[in-house]
């Protein structure tokens, strides 16, 4: 599948018991932590992308300090155009608002899936802050210390696209 293939749509009330499981899923809880910030999931907007009556993806987002924070980013088909077809979507969505000056995110160090995409995309690496995962558990004691390949999970890579 091809991401022309894809129909891209805001997240509504209807779409709260598959955020939740996609939470669940992804991170655990459906509470993620970034930059020492605890967002509560059912509480962000954000998009899906479907295909056909399918929801392949799902992104959120929490807008503060005139910037877009991108709080989660799933894409459940690889290299079909998903995570990218979100991410635009959701630069078109904050370029619209008019007074946003760039979009972020936060990844962790082991996430190297994750980090070549961003690259691939164009999203420049702004900073890496060193033991940040470490402060993270503080709000959300259920972070793993590494993941399932045994990498540890120490830092938090930000990311950004400006506006």
């Amino acid at each position: 599948m091809s991401g022309r293939n894809l129909t891209i749509r805001p997240t509504t009330s209807d779409d709260g018991d598959y955020v939740a499981s996609i939470a669940l899923e992804y991170f655990g809880s459906t509470q993620v932590v970034s930059r020492e910030r605890m967002h509560q999931i059912e509480t962000l907007s954000g998009f899906i992308a479907e295909s056909g009556n399918e929801r392949v993806g799902l992104i959120q987002f929490d807008v503060h300090n005139h910037e877009l924070e991108v709080v989660t980013l799933v894409s459940r088909l690889q290299a079909a155009g998903v995570g990218r077809r979100l991410l635009e979507q959701t630069v078109d969505h904050a370029r619209q608002q008019g007074n946003l000056s760039r979009c972020w995110l936060i990844t962790t160090n082991n996430n190297h899936n994750a980090i070549n995409f961003y690259r691939h995309v164009g999203w420049r690496l702004k900073a890496t802050h060193y033991g940040a995962v470490n402060e993270a558990r503080k709000l959300k004691p259920e972070i793993p210390l590494q993941d399932d390949r045994g990498i540890p999970i120490k830092d938090e890579l930000e990311f950004e696209h400006l506006l």
